[in-house]
């Protein structure tokens, strides 16, 4: 009966996880129909990977909400209780990834499992990480943060009554920045997150929020990791991780939002919007204006900075193949040259022994008074000595180049390491965007409370519609359709509903 177990198992090709054959001939013995049936061959079963976490002692969705006051300002005064730690208070834990183990078949073949997903854990100004890096504690008193690229802070607060302009200079602050007034135009401000009363075509680069009680106008570049809000925006570039919250209009603009473009009551005039998780606003454009250009649920602004990462690490990429190639040119003179001067070393020490072995008889020469010998001889040596001499200084040449060359071959890598090290700070980078892309699914949705003019152009994913009549209050939404059932093929489109 084994033998036929066996032969069952080979053509079935059942080869891993087998039971012993006296177990089987023990059972085979003894079994009855009432008992449950024996394990012949089990399989490995494959254990997941365990993906990293991180718990976050702080409130890391903390919005600087403020105020609306009758005008459409933002009073940021009342800002509600803001997150405040002491030093040395936990800020954030993570647990490590694990990674899973593959699996077997009883027919042998291996069951491959997922690597497991890690996740940026990094500790920013204020801040220090534990020694494992699992831990971020606060290094000093102030409002806790997380940024859009997982760095956790501790961030202080500096005040400037009146302006940022002549009187204060630019301003780089490793912390929040509270202005009374504006901020000027021509002058930057570079901080962990700023509230002003107007921005006034100023370059702001920040961490964290942006807080305009007024509004933000003529600014070329406004770059902010968090969310922005103001009462109107006004011929502006906006990158922001973030939303982007207004109460009156957004005139003659270029936005780019990770998160959404909120301007229920306002509206939106000549002016091009990407919002990853949707946009919402009264009116759309007018009579009398260029048409809006409205892209929903497309994270473009991130897909931007990730296009840059690529074209410069394409551009480092190359110069490192360059530089290799030439240093790899160097290094093959290096040793031709190497060789070169152990052949004039061999033609030196030639000459040496040429001269000891005449020497040698010239004595016997002068004995025998064999002055023809003795003239050609002479001639000889002179010969001997005029090779030698040139081989010392191709020997002397040749270590001059070999210090040369070192030299260069040094700066090849010099300059390879410092593309590499560029390259290692820009792909964590494109991780970190990567990551933070991935946390928020896109909402492919325009939703408009009043009315949307005509020729307004809408842009998702997969879908664009061109607005043929001017529309009231409505929901603008891309839709997905399956033909055939589960599997089928899909087609997409942007459909006009109801609010």
């Amino acid at each position: 009966a084994l033998i036929h177990v066996r032969q069952f198992l080979e053509m079935n090709q059942v080869i891993n996880g087998l039971t012993m054959d006296k177990e089987i001939e023990i059972w085979l013995q003894n079994a009855t129909s009432s008992e449950p049936p024996f394990v012949i061959a089990e399989g490995r079963k494959a254990i997941p990977p365990k993906d990293a976490q991180v718990r976050y002692h702080f409130e890391t969705d903390f919005l600087h909400a403020g105020t609306i006051n009758d005008d459409g300002s933002i009073d940021f005064q009342e800002r509600g209780d803001i997150p405040y730690v002491e030093a040395e208070t936990l800020l954030a834990v993570k647990t490590p990834a694990e990674e899973g183990k593959t699996g077997m078949t009883v027919h042998g073949e291996e069951i491959l499992v997922d690597d497991p997903v890690d996740l940026t854990f990094s500790s920013g100004s204020g801040t220090r990480i534990s020694e494992d890096g699992t831990r971020i504690y606060a290094d000093t008193a102030g409002q806790p943060h997380l940024d859009a690229m997982g760095n956790v802070t501790v961030c202080p607060e500096y005040q400037i009554r009146g302006d940022i302009g002549l009187e204060t200079g630019n301003i780089n602050f490793d912390g929040n920045v509270v202005v009374s007034g504006a901020v000027k135009q021509g002058f930057k401000v570079q901080c962990a997150s700023l509230t002003a009363h107007e921005i006034q075509g100023a370059e702001v680069d920040i961490e964290g929020d942006l807080n305009v009680s007024n509004g933000i106008m003529d600014t070329e570049l406004v770059k902010v990791k968090g969310t922005v809000q103001a009462k109107f925006v006004r011929n502006s570039k906006i990158n922001a991780f973030g939303d982007l919250i207004t109460q009156k209009e957004i005139v003659d603009s270029t936005i780019y939002l990770s998160g959404a473009c909120i301007n229920d009551q306002g509206s939106i005039i000549n002016s091009t919007v990407s919002a990853k998780l949707g946009i919402s606003a009264g009116l759309i454009g007018n009579k009398a204006s260029k048409p809006c250009e409205l892209t929903v649920g497309v994270d473009e602004h991130t897909e931007k900075l990730i296009a840059r990462i690529n074209s410069k690490l394409n551009i480092n990429n190359q110069a490192i193949e360059e530089l290799t190639q030439e240093k790899d040119a160097l290094k093959k003179e290096e040793l031709s040259l190497h060789a070169e001067i152990a052949q004039h070393a061999h033609v030196q020490d030639r000459a040496q022994l040429e001269l000891k072995d005449i020497q040698k008889k010239v004595g016997a020469l002068r004995a025998s008074g064999n002055m023809a010998a003795l003239q050609k001889v002479a001639l000889t040596v002179k010969e001997i000595q005029a090779n030698a001499q040139k081989a010392e200084q191709m020997i002397n040449e040749g270590f001059d180049r070999q210090d040369d060359l070192s030299n260069q071959i040094m700066q090849k890598e010099r300059r390879i390491n410092e593309f590499t090290e560029i390259n290692t700070t820009l792909l964590d980078e494109k991780k970190r965007l990567q990551e933070f892309s991935m946390r928020n699914k896109p909402v492919p949705e325009l939703k408009v409370g009043k009315q949307i003019q005509a020729r307004t152009k809408i842009f998702s994913k997969n879908s664009s519609l061109n607005m043929n009549t001017t529309t009231g209050r409505s929901r603008i939404r891309e839709i997905c359709h399956q033909s055939g059932g589960l599997g089928g093929m899909e087609s997409h489109e942007m459909k006009i509903m109801d609010y």
